[in-house]
């Protein structure tokens, strides 16, 4: 027999003020159906029981306590369970029912501690609950089941074994120098990750939540040894000995200061004929020793979230930086024969004229000096899971009709609040494509990279601010 409480949807005041209606059926249909079955049921109905009641209740331990949830009780039902879950016992389990949980269950797991989303009617689903059925058997809920945590011996585990013949690397290859004849044939590249996830928290991205959405908690990165490294390298100079560039994909190939001197005694290993290509984070640059040690292990490659050239903007992406240490860097990089890649997101919702006045000067000094390939991205994307996904900002939709009808609404920007930079989204948006198209016609090729639409961005900016006589 379990025990079991049931809140009905929960108000702020009570729904009767002027006019008491009718008693939660729902609710109560489903107690009667599970004392009928011998368990043990408590309705507390908020319009009708004092709140001292809610609060005795809820420190009494139970094996289910499940709220029904309502499109307009959805905030406060998620208060409720933030706070139930304070007062049970670990093992107890936490149920969302009702319309909103069937139809909006990602905000319920994204936002409160529920482990178990009951679809349609509830009372067969509660009844095996309660009954301690399997998960796997009861029909009509979705459980949250948190993963398995990474560490170093798993993630070995995972790429021990890969095979990169069976990549179909040299297929990609051969469209690379299809598409980019003048760059693609020097390079026969292969990509790889030696770490599991990045844990800093930049408000823009969801890769980092991934783990921590996974697990329920935050889990430390977990990283190949020198040793594991060595290995993968040698797999693939002898299944693909016309390898000559590793682009070592990770957010951060330097996850800890002491990552540094066996990572690059990897790679010298391998140096020449190998060359490599690395991401990083600038305050993992310790200064220019550490350049120079990359550049000795025969990196001529690193990419840099910079994210942006106003300090501001760099806060508020939850992704402060030493702005000298990023002028230096470009430096150190030019001296050690090393091409330093920033990237950059050149709208944020917090973003003023003047902090794009300062991208801009700032770009376009580096692009005429040329000693720093800089990719742009022109706005912020809205990816569910990413700190800024639930913050106050407006987003915009694409409505896209699926071949089975459903219109899907998929987020695909995030406006800035400040009107006058808003229009400028919209400016840039619109002129953008026939924009490159003009540039592709004046230099004489249809190839798009990065680094070149970064440069046709950062032009196209410099138009805007000028027309509206922000320059």
């Amino acid at each position: 027999m379990s025990s079991i409480l049931i809140l009905a949807p929960v108000t702020e005041q009570n729904a009767g003020i002027l006019n008491w209606g009718n008693p939660p059926l729902g609710p109560h249909r489903l107690a009667s159906f599970l004392r009928a079955r011998n368990h043990t049921v408590v309705v507390y109905d908020c319009n009708i029981h004092p709140k001292e009641d809610y609060d005795k209740l809820i420190r009494q331990p139970f094996d289910i306590v499940g709220i029904s949830v309502l499109h307009d009780t959805l905030p406060l039902s998620l208060e409720k369970f933030i706070e139930i879950k304070k007062h049970q016992p670990p093992e107890t389990l936490l149920v969302a029912g009702g319309a909103e949980s069937t139809l909006n269950y990602q905000d319920i797991f994204d936002n409160a501690p529920v482990d178990i989303i009951v679809t349609g009617e509830g009372e067969i689903p509660l009844f095996k609950l309660a009954e301690k059925y399997p998960m796997e058997n009861i029909e009509g809920i979705i459980h949250r089941r948190h993963g398995l945590a990474i560490d170093n011996n798993l993630l070995w585990k995972y790429y021990k074994d890969i095979d990169f013949t069976l990549l179909n690397l040299r297929e990609y290859w051969k469209q690379n120098r299809i598409i980019d004849p003048v760059r693609a044939p020097l390079e026969n590249q292969v990509r790889l990750v030696t770490s599991s996830h990045c844990v800093k928290n930049c408000s823009f991205c969801s890769v980092t939540q991934i783990h921590k959405a996974s697990c329920g908690k935050v889990i430390p990165p977990a990283y190949l040894s020198q040793e594991q490294i060595e290995v993968l390298l040698d797999r693939i100079t002898k299944q693909l000995p016309e390898t000559n560039v590793v682009y070592f994909v990770e957010d951060s190939i330097l996850p800890t200061p002491q990552r540094l001197d066996s990572f690059c005694a990897a790679l010298k290993k391998f140096h020449p004929p190998l060359r490599y290509r690395v991401q990083t984070e600038t305050d993992k640059i310790k200064g220019e020793e550490t350049i120079k040690k990359l550049a000795d292990a025969g990196v001529f490659h690193i990419s840099f979230g910079v994210e942006n050239c106003s300090p501001r903007i760099r806060r508020c992406m939850n992704k402060p930086q030493d702005e000298q240490k990023i002028e230096d860097i470009i430096i150190w990089c030019n001296k050690n024969k090393i091409i330093p890649y920033y990237l950059i997101i050149l709208f944020s919702p917090e973003s003023t004229i003047e902090d794009l006045i300062i991208n801009y000067k700032t770009l376009s000094r580096w692009l005429t000096d040329d000693k720093v390939m800089v990719s742009v991205e022109p706005f912020m994307m809205p990816y569910r899971g990413a700190p800024i996904f639930n913050q106050d900002f407006e987003m915009g939709y694409n409505f896209i009709k699926l071949s089975n009808g459903k219109i899907l609404k998929h987020p695909y920007i995030i406006y800035p609040k400040d009107p006058a930079v808003k229009q400028l989204t919209f400016d840039l948006r619109d002129r953008l494509p026939l924009y490159i198209k003009k540039m592709q016609e004046d230099e004489g090729h249809q190839h798009q990279s990065k680094d070149w639409t970064g440069k046709v961005i950062v032009k196209l900016l410099g138009n805007l601010l000028r027309e509206g006589g922000y320059l």
